[in-house]
Formats: C-alpha cells, sequence, structure tokens
C-alpha cells in the first residue's frame, strides 16, 4: 500500500501567496460640503468668524388727509452669527523601518490615505451634527418619519421665505428605505414618467434627497434633517496635510494628518430636524 504525499507532508511547498490588490475599508457618502455653506472659508485668520445679520425694516405708513404727516424712525437691534474655528481632528500613525522594508505595499501610501480619510469622515460627521441644533423639529425619534413630515418641513421652508435652491434633505438609510416604499417617491405617476434607478430619489418635492450613515444617532432612531441654503456655515481652515519624522529613538517614521476646522449656526430657521429611523 502506498502513502500519498499529502498538504501535511507537503506543506513547505504551499506557500500562501499575496495578492496585489488591497481591500481598502469602504468610505460613507460625505455631505457636510454639499449641502452646509462653504463661502466663508476664505477668512484665512481668526479663532472666530462672525457675520452679521441684517433685519428688514419695519414698514411706515401714512394716513391721507390728517393735516401734518410724521415719520417715524425704527432702530434695529442686530445680532450676528458666528463660526467658531474649535475642532482639531487628526490621522497618524508610525511605521517602523524593518516593516517598510519587507513589506510587500506600499504601506506608507496606504496607511496616508487612510488618515486623510478618517480625518474628512470625521470632518464631516462633527458638521453634520450641526443640524441636532436646529430649533425647528418634526417627527419622533426612532419612528419610522412619513411624508406628512416632509410636507410639514415644506411648509415651513415656504413659510420662512427659505430660497427655493439648494433645499437639501439628508436621511440615513434606515429612514430613505422606508420612504423609498411610499408611491409619491417612487411611481411613475408622480415623477414626470422618471423611474427610480439604483435606488436614488434625486430631486422630489422641490429637495434633493441624500441618504448617508453619518447623520447623528438620536437616543435610538437618527437626527436626519432638511437644510435650505446658508442654515449652516462649514470652514476647513487647515486641509488635512502629512507632516512627517523619522524617529531614530524608535526606529520609525511617524506621520500625522491634522485639519482645524469649525461650523456655526447661520440661519435656524433654514434648518429643520426630522427626527425617525
Amino acid at each position: 500500500m502506498s502513502t500519498p504525499i499529502t498538504e501535511t507532508e507537503g506543506a513547505v511547498f504551499n506557500p500562501d501567496i499575496l495578492h496585489r490588490i488591497v481591500l481598502k475599508y469602504r468610505m460613507p457618502k460625505l455631505l457636510a460640503m454639499i449641502v452646509f455653506e462653504t463661502k466663508f472659508a476664505d477668512v484665512k485668520v481668526g479663532d472666530n468668524i462672525d457675520i452679521d445679520r441684517l433685519t428688514r425694516l419695519t414698514v411706515g405708513t401714512i394716513t391721507l388727509g390728517t393735516g401734518f404727516k410724521t415719520t417715524t424712525y425704527v432702530a434695529p437691534t442686530e445680532t450676528k452669527a458666528t463660526i467658531a474655528i474649535n475642532k482639531w481632528s487628526y490621522g497618524a500613525f508610525a511605521l517602523e523601518v524593518y516593516e517598510n522594508a519587507v513589506a510587500a505595499k506600499d504601506l506608507e501610501a496606504l496607511y496616508r490615505q487612510s488618515a486623510i480619510d478618517t480625518v474628512m469622515v470625521k470632518i464631516d460627521l462633527d458638521a453634520l451634527a450641526e443640524a441636532d441644533n436646529f430649533s425647528q423639529t418634526v417627527g419622533t425619534d426612532n419612528v419610522n418619519a412619513t411624508w406628512d413630515n416632509f410636507l410639514t418641513i415644506v411648509k415651513e421652508f415656504d413659510t420662512d421665505n427659505v430660497p427655493d435652491v439648494k433645499r437639501n434633505l439628508v436621511l440615513h438609510p434606515a429612514q430613505w428605505i422606508e420612504f423609498m416604499k411610499l408611491d409619491v417617491v417612487i411611481n411613475n405617476l408622480y415623477r414626470n414618467t422618471t423611474p427610480i434607478n439604483r435606488m436614488e430619489i434625486g430631486e422630489l418635492g422641490g429637495f434633493n434627497w441624500w441618504k448617508t450613515t453619518q447623520v447623528k444617532a438620536g437616543a435610538s432612531g437618527h437626527v436626519n434633517f432638511a437644510a435650505g441654503e446658508e442654515s449652516v456655515g462649514v470652514v476647513v481652515r487647515k486641509q488635512p496635510s502629512g507632516w512627517m519624522l523619522d524617529d531614530p529613538d524608535t526606529q520609525a517614521r511617524k506621520i500625522v494628518y491634522p485639519a482645524i476646522y469649525g461650523f456655526g449656526e447661520l440661519r435656524d430657521d433654514h434648518g429643520h430636524e426630522l427626527l425617525g429611523l
């Protein structure tokens, strides 16, 4: 009876081969720079950026036939909006000289990108959390938001004269999928015969609809929200750029990507929380 050479006896001849492809982490949909105002980033110094708010004067009227006419002058007390540059995040790693010498991949390049991405995700996460400060709220935490809830937001935006351009609705995927069950969202009869493709809603009801896992978590559900033009100002003072130090004490290359940024509510009536799933 012959004894075959099996995977046990021949294990030394069966090496693991590292493929050239790396299965990278997945990135969430980053929306802060799309749905919020970024035009105040032209200010390059200071820890706070103040923006004047200007009110519309109270109108005066004259009654004809009353003799001597008088003019009433009004002096409104104005307020300001402030974008506080008070956030500091970073991505960092130290790559040992031995591992850098023997690795089959360019680890420095891979982790540099990972450091940048983790900071950009944090900036976006912090910015979208600003929606939790909107004073106007509709819906209930962890209860499916309804079409009527959305219509309430539309009514409030129209009542507050929010410009009908750059209106955005940002939803967590759990809430998004519930809206996808509504005829008014997916039925061609309501969408000018435009079919739903790739589970994307696009523009509906005067709002651009977005989904992301970046919305802030509520007690149980999520703080979905609607944002009009100039609801929140976002300023990234220092984009994440790499600093490097070759450290002889640890025999490692230390690399850090810091970012400095901040946010501020500009127009409270231009934002509306939509609590839900």
